[in-house]
């Protein structure tokens, strides 16, 4: 399904509002009554299934984003779901085996419960106002139905410096995250939380072999899955090793890839790997020309409800319509970065950390020292809840963890929500159960890709053997040579190459030039946002006007909510 809101709110304004947003994203509403709360149930735009429920008598079970159980999908998989539930006497340990990224809705023995997936790849938020709870997969659904909002500046600045915020706050202080891994029971005016989510626990040793057997354990599922499939394919490292797996398992699917009006990097390495493997290649092409900049930019910032900010993801949601509309499974790569990622070598402690890779230099023109001080603080408060000590500092285990449970739920996440208002999207590399065994690998098997490498070559060495879009191809024996070079041959040489890269994957429609004179045009008038901090300069910084532009938006939609604007 394509998301939800559920309220014991059953007051007629609640529910022109809620229609009213979904006809601006052209989603489909059906409702129930359960109990004393109402459902909201948003259908997908496209699919095979646009609805994904599942009834018993009174019993019945929402499915809502992609969710795979039991080598079923959807309404069957919530079959299954339910069967195993009532038979096991409602033991939540079978949650631990569901995959995919959503929520479930149970509405069983009339009780209601609300589940959220084990690591927060499927967003949901909550609010109460008075005697009146909101949960929903749609921030704005929440704030269009409250009578007042307060904006919280900590994340306004988390999201203009790195484009999310970083539950469980979102920038209206009534809305908050709905806690994952979590089955919420719902009861009245309130609601009661109960985790499932069950940890692995630490691995000693753990080889190649071992890991691709659970690849294998864990993709099962998607041979028995009656639906057409479609994987990323593209120059980089994560699409391919998800195409490999497929191979590998004789899985059937079909490539796609994205362009822009140029040819790119990524477009010629996808058509000659779709012509060497024999396999069809669908091209979705970013054209501008097709569409006025400036209405995509508008529509990005409704549709996509402040996901990354619209620059960039301005033509988002044109994709997911497409891609949907042509496929019911889309598979992602996303998750391959914990797979060989050396970023975060030497990081001793949180400040490095949040100064290396979530707060840059730049922001000091736009916001002040003492703003700037307080980001950090409470950043490293929020990334403080997923290390298991108290001491300032960091290993790699807990750089991973913080990257994997903050900044690809939060940043990566936030994707998952629009994309499965299309249709079915799945990252199967974001998994828990195999993202979790790369904690305890070590760099010097993860580094400069090994272990990626060496795990896709294993799976189809001559889909390895294709050059990728970084200028060498994926079989590990010959990079590892390449990398053995003197620097100062090198390094002039990897330069040289991310300059040729960085020219043709640009688009030739809207220029640079273009585009910032679009925002400083959609930027003239438009600061409510200098209220709420005492330094505020957007025009110090090209790099974040987009994304002040986003938030800027966002204000005004609601601000005769907000009392600082009224």
């Amino acid at each position: 399904m394509g998301g939800f809101f559920l309220t014991n709110n059953i007051a007629h304004p609640i529910e022109r509002n809620v229609m009213k947003l979904l006809e601006k994203k052209s989603q489909e509403v059906v409702t129930y009554n359960l109990g004393e709360f109402r459902l909201y149930y948003f259908r997908r735009v496209n699919t095979w299934e646009r609805e994904s429920i599942f009834e018993q008598s009174e019993d019945k079970i929402f499915g809502i984003g992609t969710i795979i159980y039991k080598n079923r999908v959807g309404t069957q998989a919530l079959k299954h779901i339910y069967q195993d539930l009532i038979e096991s006497n409602h033991d939540l340990g079978i949650l631990n085996d569901i995959k995919g990224h959503y929520n479930i809705i149970l509405y069983i023995d009339r009780e209601l419960s609300v589940i959220t997936d084990r690591i927060g790849a499927y967003h949901s938020f909550v609010a109460k106002e008075e005697d009146s709870i909101f949960i929903s997969s749609s921030l704005f659904a929440i704030a269009e139905n409250l009578h007042s909002l307060s904006i919280r500046k900590q994340e306004i600045m988390e999201f203009i410096a790195s484009k999310a915020f970083y539950g469980p706050t979102t920038i209206f202080e009534e809305i908050t995250f709905l806690p994952f891994g979590h089955v919420h029971k719902m009861k009245s005016s309130n609601f009661a939380s109960f985790p499932f989510h069950q940890d692995m626990g630490p691995l000693s040793e753990y080889t190649l072999e071992d890991h691709m057997n659970r690849i294998r354990s864990h993709l099962k599922p998607l041979k028995e899955l009656q639906i057409s499939i479609t994987a990323d394919i593209s120059g980089g490292y994560d699409s391919r090793l998800v195409c490999a797996i497929l191979n590998h398992m004789n899985i059937d699917y079909t490539l796609s890839t994205n362009t822009n009006s140029q040819d790119s990097l990524d477009l010629k390495i996808a058509s000659l790997i779709a012509k060497g493997e024999d396999r069809p290649l669908v091209v979705y092409e970013k054209n501008f020309d097709r569409n006025n900049y400036e209405t995509l930019i508008d529509n990005s910032i409704f549709i996509n409800e402040l996901f990354r900010g619209a620059y960039g993801s301005e033509y988002s949601h044109i994709f997911f319509s497409e891609k949907t509309r042509d496929f019911d499974m889309i598979l992602g790569g996303y998750g391959g970065e914990l797979y060989r990622d050396t970023k975060y070598k030497g990081i001793a402690d949180y400040e490095e950390l949040i100064r290396k890779k979530y707060v840059h230099r730049d922001l000091d023109g736009i916001f002040s020292h003492d703003d700037i001080e307080l980001l950090h603080q409470d950043l490293k408060r929020k990334m403080s809840g997923y290390v298991t000590h108290n001491n300032n500092e960091l290993s790699k285990m807990d750089c991973e963890r913080i990257y994997y449970y903050q900044r690809m739920m939060y940043w990566g996440g936030a994707r998952v929500n629009i994309f499965n208002a299309y249709g079915l999207r799945y990252h199967p590399l974001l998994e828990y159960e195999v993202i979790h065994p790369l904690f305890y690998i070590d760099d010097s098997e993860k580094g400069k890709g090994k272990f990626l490498m060496q795990l896709m070559e294993k799976f189809d060495p001559r889909l390895a053997s294709y050059p990728s879009g970084y200028g060498h191809n994926f079989i590990w024996s010959e990079y590892e040579g390449k990398r053995e070079l003197p620097n100062i041959i090198n390094v002039p040489l990897n330069l040289l190459f991310k300059v040729y890269r960085k020219i043709t994957q640009r688009h030739t429609t809207v220029t640079l030039d273009q585009d910032r004179s679009v925002w400083h045009k959609k930027m003239k008038n438009h600061f409510l946002i200098e209220k709420l901090f005492d330094q505020f300069d957007a025009r110090k910084s090209e790099k974040y006007l987009s994304t002040i532009y986003s938030v800027e938006e966002v204000l005004r939609t609601f601000q005769d909510k907000i009392e600082c604007f009224g």
